[in-house]
């Protein structure tokens, strides 16, 4: 699977400097830097730092993260610490509340650009968890975090990426709250990443990531939640409470994907295998990682082999060792509740994840969750970067 050379030739004038020289098969070709960059893709990262865009960390802070990857499609992971490193960095999940005695935590991407986003840090800091699965509520202004953020554009010429553009409807199905959207990429595999953005028009223009199962009490979800994944499509459940949408300083109001109106963008990453552009490297479905059973308040060691601590890593979790109605695992805590997987620690040769002890908040059909057991279930982790 891959681009023939042949195939990425340019097909108009490029000045010395803009395009490399290559022989193939006794055969001569010149290939664009903007060609080789659509068709490999790209990475960038914003490293550990205390300021982004010329804006302190800081609660309620609008960070602005310069990437210049040419394209809008992208997706993005961001960690925090409290010094300058990998060791112990986590994960700063989507965990934005709308409800009295609940906190406006963690970040969100609020706006794309072909070479920018725009990440929102919530107004109450962020949730930090802790082995056991406890969290506490941790400010980003004291003492100032550290921020570090991975930005990844797959190639479309590697089959590494698909982009199901602004729409008010997918796969025949109208954005609604409870609306299943099933969004076909053909990638030719199941071990994706997925990342979806929602707005009141079709443009990245303050766009804003959809946070993924985040929910209210134990009844309603908000946001979208990914709940099968096969080799060229995945399924996207909607809540039945519409979605939350975060202003500049953190705070957060609840709209309705049905009256909003809601645009829908979906971007689906499935880089190459070790060596490629962008790598992967799967952790595939089973029922332990590192030498401990998955079950409520495990912390699991997950290796990978991408030599690198600059990636995106996604988890999912099933019934039995399946993509068939696999589901994507987001964070989710609030005071006495944690749920989810989260990534607690990340190194050139693997992750820390730490899960739930309330074990992971599943989503039905009808865009409503409940609380399930870890114990038994099977986990998959698919890192790219």
């Amino acid at each position: 699977m891959g681009t023939k050379i042949s195939a990425l030739t340019e097909t108009g004038s490029a000045p010395t400097g803009a395009y490399y020289p290559l022989e193939y098969d006794n055969a001569n070709y010149k290939i664009s830097t903007e060609t080789l960059r659509d068709n490999l893709g790209g990475k960038y990262v914003a490293d550990w730092a205390q300021s982004h865009g010329g804006e302190d960390v800081a609660n309620g802070a609008t960070l602005t993260i310069t990437h210049n990857l040419g394209t809008a499609d992208v997706l993005a992971m961001v960690y925090v610490n409290s010094s300058a490193s990998d060791t112990n960095a986590q994960e700063v999940g989507m965990m934005v509340h709308n409800s009295a005695g609940q906190f406006d935590c963690g970040c969100l991407v609020t706006s794309l650009a072909t070479n920018s986003i725009v990440v929102q840090l919530g107004e109450d800091g962020y949730n930090d968890i802790t082995s056991g699965g406890g969290l506490s509520t941790t400010s980003f202004s004291s003492p100032t975090k550290y921020i570090k953020v991975v930005v990844l554009s797959a190639g479309t010429g590697l089959g590494g990426r698909y982009v199901a553009d602004w729409a008010q409807s997918h796969g025949g199905v109208a954005v609604a709250n409870t609306a299943t959207l099933p969004i076909t990429h053909n990638l030719g595999t199941a071990n994706v990443i997925v990342q979806v953005f929602v707005n009141s028009s079709a443009s990245d223009t303050n766009a804003q990531t959809l946070l993924n199962g985040v929910q209210s009490g134990t009844a309603s979800v908000y946001g979208a939640v990914v709940t099968n994944i096969t080799a060229t499509e995945v399924t996207l459940q909607l809540g039945y409470a519409g979605y939350i949408d975060v202003s500049s300083g953190g705070g957060a109001t609840q709209i309705s994907f049905s009256t909003g109106p809601a645009f829908i963008k979906v971007v689906v990453l499935a880089a190459g295998a070790s060596g490629g552009g962008a790598n992967k490297y799967v952790a595939d479905w089973a029922t332990s990682h590192g030498g401990t059973t998955v079950d409520d308040e495990a912390t699991l060691a997950i290796s990978h082999d991408l030599g690198t601590t600059d990636f995106n890593v996604s988890y999912y979790v099933n019934d039995a060792a399946t993509d068939t109605n696999a589901q994507i695992v987001t964070w989710d805590a609030y005071p006495s509740v944690s749920a989810g997987a989260q990534t607690t620690d990340v190194s050139t040769t693997g992750v820390t994840t730490q899960l739930g002890k309330n074990g992971y908040v599943h989503a039905t059909s009808a865009g409503q969750t409940d609380f399930s057991g870890w114990a038994g279930k099977y986990l998959k982790a698919v890192f790219i970067g």
